[in-house]
């Protein structure tokens, strides 16, 4: 999947002189499939940790107030779903609520994520399964509903921190999911 770009062009692969308006514009999103190797590379997650390393990370603060906005959105649910409100000023309110609750919840996701491929790959190379094989995709996307349940779990007003808590939880979560589907898994070689 990998190709070995000429040495004779920049990052991109793609000599300036022979640029067209259309590869003009890609020369951008060309740039970031290229790994800090030279190489073009189509990894997913390699492309993600890239990307995150964009993005500032989260203060304690920041967390707390997210992981309030997740528990204020999820009682608005909770009341626009049982119909608990009085005309529909508040029905709205209650929606605003609700998607800044998601909202917040995805950016918390995203802020976990990092963590959530680390431990994946870890568990993997422990039991030496392929990093980005079948395995390794299922424990991903089982670890993802499982980041988002552990997130929900959580409320603000807790005494644990919560990047401990998802620190802890989302290993033992991964692990013993790969523990009950794939213990007797042998790779074939």
């Amino acid at each position: 999947m990998d190709k070995q770009i000429d040495s004779n062009s920049e990052t991109t692969g793609i000599e300036d002189t022979t640029l067209t308006p259309e590869q003009e514009k890609a020369k951008p999103l060309t740039k970031k499939l290229v790994d800090n190797k030279g190489k073009f590379t189509t990894d997913l997650v390699s492309q993600y940790l890239t990307a995150i390393g964009n993005f500032d990370l989260l203060t304690a603060e920041q967390v707390v107030e997210l992981a309030q906005e997740i528990e204020s959105g999820e009682k608005a649910a909770i009341k626009l779903q049982k119909k608990q409100f009085k005309d529909k000023k508040q029905e709205i309110k209650l929606k605003i609520l609700k998607k800044s609750g998601e909202k917040a919840l995805e950016n918390l996701c995203l802020f976990f994520y990092p963590l959530l491929v680390k431990n994946v790959e870890s568990i993997c190379s422990e039991h030496e399964q392929e990093i980005g094989g079948l395995i390794y995709d299922d424990l991903l996307d089982y670890g993802r509903v499982a980041l988002v349940q552990l997130l929900k779990k959580t409320n603000s007003d807790n005494d644990v921190l919560l990047p401990d808590f998802i620190r802890v939880n989302i290993f033992t979560e991964i692990s013993n999911y790969y523990f009950k589907n794939y213990s007797n898994y042998k790779k074939s070689y």
